[in-house]
This record gives C-alpha cells, structure tokens and sequence, in this order.
C-alpha cells in the first residue's frame, strides 16, 4: 500500500499558498515573509476546527481577475478538472464551476483566476480575514496560472490540474516527512536524516534517511543566495558552506534567507503538533509513496537548466526537452530511473485524497448526527449491529453514563458509537454523539 496524497496532517489557523517557488524562478512577487504564509505542506483535516477552509457542497466556483486570465485558461481550466473526473472524481458531486457576476462579486466565496507568471494556488477555501497583512491573500482563495511550458510538467493542463488539486485541499507528495526520514517523526530533518554526498560538479547534496537524494545546489536560486551568505561570511567558504548546509535543510533558515526553492521541497517539521503519518508498520516508506500522484514534482522541477513544453495532447515525455538539473533524486531506482516522473494526471488515490477531506459533507447533511440518528442512511444498520446492546442505545436515546472503574467514561450512545465508528469499515465516521 503507497501513502495517500492525501495524508492528514495537522491544519494551524494560517493561510497557504502552494507550488509557487519551485514551478517558477519569479515567485517573489506573490510571496513574502507574513506570517504563516509558508506552512503550505498541510492539508485539511476534516476533523479540525478548520474544516471550514472545505468548499460548500463540494462545489468551487471559479471567476476571472480579468479578460486576460479570461482569455488564457477559460479552456484550459475545464480541461484540467477533465483529467480529476477522468481519475474517478464524481463530475455530478465535486464540481468546479465558472461563478456569474453575482458570484464573482464574493471575492471570499470564489477561487480567483489570476493570469500570472508563476503557478500559485491557496490551500482550499482560506478565509481573507487569515491574510494578515498580506494584500493578496486578503482577497480571498486565488490560483495564479501561467500558460508558461518550461514549468513543472512542462503541459499546461496537468500544471493547472495540479493546482486544482491545491484548490481542494492536496498538499505536496514530496514533502511527507517520512519520505525523508525514512517513517521516523522528527524535529529537524537536517539534523538526524540528512547525510551530505560528493557529487561532481554539484554542491550541497544531501542524502536522506528515506527515499531521496536532495540536490540543493541545482535549485534556482541557490547562486545568489549562497554568494549573499558568502559575503556575509567575509569570504570564508568553509564558514559559507555550512551556513548554507542549514540554509538548504531547514525550514526556519531557508524562510530567513528568502531561498523560496528549498521551501518548496523541505518537509516543515519543526511546527506546532506532531505530524500524523497513516503509515504501515513495517512496511518500506517507498512501497507506500503515491510516486503516480500529480502532488508530486518531478525531478526537475524548480531546477536550472532549459525545458520546453508540448501539447497537452502528447503524453509522451520521454521526449520532452527536459535538461532541467535534478532537486530529488531517488536512491533506488524505478524502471532504472533515478528520476521522479512526470505525472500529467491525477493518480487514484489523489482522487482518495479528495474524498477524504469532503467525507463529513454526508454526515453535515444529516444534521451532524452520529450513526443513532434515525435520519442518518446507516441508521438501519447501526441498529441492526447494536440490537443487543440494551438501553435503547440504537434509538439514540442511550443516554444512561457508563462507569469503569469508579469513573464516569461517558454514555451508551457515545461508547457504541465510539465502537461503531472503529468496527465499521466503509461507513461515514460522525465523532460526536447525539
């Protein structure tokens, strides 16, 4: 089993960008150092507080800025969200739609199409009052699209449908921790997973404890941030290299120093809460990453060198004109490849990952009840499940408190629905009780 793009991790009340440093050299003009901006490696979890950043009813409605992000994606953008139906989305349950005037007007209720030089997407539905004093995010959610061909996938509808995933909440497959520690739970990644390597003619690769060879010296950006460091250094390499070794590795550092390449690949470790991996026990970290997942940048993404796109009608990228240096590299091969391919559509369990974070939309229209509720569609069977349980617990009138060992540990309803909600697989799981 590979790792779900969608891992939930924990979701802190900031506003997120996605994939604006390392799809595009450009990215300073939408990006800067408000704070929070930079916590964009966290999806939504449904069961926080911040299931409000979901769309309603499972529906995005989409404006333009203008005639001219008009006139650049009115086609492509439908032709994105294609490729999710494609991969198993529901075209009539999750839609993403073109908003009418009236609509467009709630800049806080619509995802704003901006015609840009970078490909920057907000993490589902941000609230412009978490914007701080950051002028764009005040807007409200906004995906800034380019029709540029030498960025990420190098086609312009998988570009833009992995924006759409940032839309709904997808965060980036390559920045699960574990798939640089190898499945362990740390603070810093730099200081325990991290191992620096000779490659020749690169500076500052680093290998890590999991699946990845990170080659911080091909980024964009790494040249003038590293003469910045080595000046203040007053010239002394070594005193710079080290300073840089951090700089390239950890999130904090590479904030401070406006390297926004790094941001783009380091896992944020070091944030409030423990990261929550639904990982298998003893199961090797590269048989659970979703290497087919359009969250993930292809190696060369973010990387010097030349590219040139295609049409989005031609999937063959072998191909492709590619000379972009590597960032990841993988340390054991895939089809005697080190390279991390490009994905031009949603994988499976990209789709998963959707459904995932809109699943408690069924139990919110049954009025938030938990499973006791007789309006709820599995009532019948939570029933039929807990007929023996007594006290009219089924009925969702348990309300009789259960004590184990002298402490009151709640009530039947609330037990059984605790039991219910581990036991039955395949049904909606409501964690309260009537």
């Amino acid at each position: 089993m590979m790792i779900q793009s969608f891992l939930v991790l924990c979701l802190f009340s900031v506003t997120s960008l996605a994939g604006n440093a390392l799809w595009e050299e450009a990215a300073k003009e939408i990006i800067n150092d408000g704070d929070g901006l930079y916590k964009r490696y966290f999806a939504i979890n449904p069961k926080s507080d911040e299931s409000n950043k979901r769309w309603p009813d499972k529906t995005i409605r989409y404006c333009f800025k203008n005639s001219a992000a008009k006139n650049a994606f009115r086609e492509a953008i439908p032709d994105a969200m294609k490729l999710w139906y494609n991969a198993g989305l529901s075209e009539s349950e999750y839609k993403f739609v073109e908003g009418d005037s009236s609509e467009c007007s709630k800049k806080a209720d619509v995802l704003t199409i901006v015609n840009s030089n970078v490909l920057s997407t907000t993490i589902g539905k941000v609230d412009p009052e978490s914007g701080g004093d950051d002028e764009d995010l005040k807007k409200g959610p906004r995906s800034h699209l380019t029709t540029r061909l030498n960025l990420g996938m190098l086609r312009l509808r998988s570009n833009i449908a992995h924006e759409i995933g940032h839309a709904w909440g997808l965060v980036h497959e390559h920045q699960i921790a574990a798939s640089w520690t190898g499945g362990l739970n740390i603070g810093y990644v730099h200081s325990t997973a991290l191992t620096p390597v000779e490659v020749e003619g690169e500076k500052h690769v680093f290998e890590t404890d999991g699946m990845f060879t990170y080659h911080c010296g091909n980024l964009i950006g790494y040249k003038d941030v590293y003469n910045k460091v080595l000046e203040e250094a007053g010239n002394n390499i070594d005193a710079a290299d080290q300073e840089m070794s951090t700089i390239c590795t950890a999130h904090s550092p590479a904030k401070n120093s406006k390297f926004y390449g790094a941001l783009e690949y380091i896992p944020n470790l070091n944030s409030r809460g423990q990261l929550r991996h639904h990982m298998k026990s003893g199961t090797p970290i590269k048989d659970q990453l979703d290497m087919s997942s359009i969250m993930i940048y292809p190696s060369g993404s973010g990387g010097i060198g030349f590219a040139s796109g295609k049409d989005d009608s031609d999937d063959d990228t072998d191909s492709d004109e590619d000379e972009r240096a590597p960032i990841l590299t993988l340390k054991d091969p895939i089809n005697n490849s080190d390279r991390i391919p490009k994905n031009l559509r949603p994988s499976t369990l990209d789709v998963a990952g959707i459904h995932s974070i809109y699943a408690d939309d069924e139990a919110e229209k049954q009025g938030g009840k938990a499973y006791p509720n007789p309006d709820s569609k599995h009532h019948s069977a939570f029933t039929k499940y807990f007929k023996k349980s007594g006290d009219n617990c089924a009925s969702g009138s348990g309300s009789k408190k259960i004590k184990k060992r002298g402490k009151t540990t709640g009530t039947y309803t609330e037990h059984i629905h605790r039991h219910w909600a581990r036991q039955a697989k395949g049904f909606v799981p409501v964690h309260r009780a009537n």
